[in-house]
């Protein structure tokens, strides 16, 4: 096997890159799909097509990405990886800066074995067989536009609504469904009249909580839809500052994305029907 790709950055960044790949998924679903082109790294993991993530990061959050020359650089080399085995290697490797290599066969653009060299080496074989790579929902990459817009297949347009607010908004409506009184089992997001609203009630339709949550650039049609799968995982493990494009009885997409433009992490999660 020859070396087919390779990129470096700190064991910090590395952790992190780890944690908001798998941020929306739960513990059966634990392998992504990444894609290591000349300048930038692509990442898909999945639970099935209910929840979906799709991350990119390059310069400066990774430094020093190289393809073997064998490698076209818009294609580059792809490989799949179970997401808590690396954690757990990663944190076991020390040092602050990691070396992370794939490879492979030369006459093929898959990867079979990844190397992680912080203070100790690791060799890992990765997961290599045809279902692994088609278990990921990869055509997630050609959904989104350049402005980081999730298009819609059946007609390529975006998402009718959209706003911008803070992961801690969202995590008022998921301590909401954790209170006794409720016991939610779905996370309800509301939009009425240009406003962010959090709107709960109780199984009985007694006990009710009503309120605007922050939010900014709020354009588009009313939306009440609500989401069960990867909605607490994910944000349980994001921060900051995101933009909501969504759509009546259609996926909401949340983009997060860092002002240097090193990092950008979308997720899709389809509606409770």
């Amino acid at each position: 096997m020859i070396e087919k790709a390779q990129f470096e950055t700190t064991r910090g960044n590395l952790q992190k890159m780890l944690k908001w790949i798998s941020a929306p998924l739960d513990d059966q679903y634990d392998k992504a799909w990444l894609n290591i082109q000349d300048d930038e790294l692509h990442a898909v993991a999945s639970m099935g097509q209910a929840v979906v993530s799709y991350c990119t990061f390059n310069e400066p959050f990774v430094q020093d990405i190289n393809l073997h020359d064998s490698q076209d650089g818009d294609v580059g080399v792809e490989t799949i990886i179970n997401l808590e085995d690396i954690k757990d290697y990663v944190d076991f490797v020390g040092g602050e800066r990691v070396s992370v290599s794939f490879l492979g066969n030369e006459d093929e653009q898959l990867c079979r074995k990844m190397e992680i060299d912080g203070d100790i080496h690791v060799d890992l074989y990765v997961p290599s067989s045809e279902a692994d790579y088609e278990s990921q929902q990869t055509g997630i990459v050609n959904l989104y536009g350049e402005d980081n817009r999730w298009h819609k297949p059946s007609d390529d347009e975006p998402l009718s609504t959209r706003f911008t607010t803070k992961v801690r908004e969202f995590e008022r409506i998921v301590r909401v469904t954790e209170f006794d009184d409720f016991a939610l089992s779905t996370y309800p997001v509301v939009i009425e009249d240009g406003e962010f609203l959090l709107d709960a009630t109780d199984e009985n339709e007694r006990n009710s909580i009503q309120g605007s949550l922050s939010a900014s650039d709020v354009e588009g049609p009313d939306v009440n839809n609500s989401y069960s799968r990867g909605f607490a995982e994910l944000f349980n493990n994001i921060s900051g500052e995101v933009t909501v494009d969504i759509e009546q009885d259609a996926p909401m997409s949340v983009v997060r994305s860092s002002n240097d433009n090193a990092m950008c992490l979308r997720f899709t999660l389809l509606p409770t029907q």
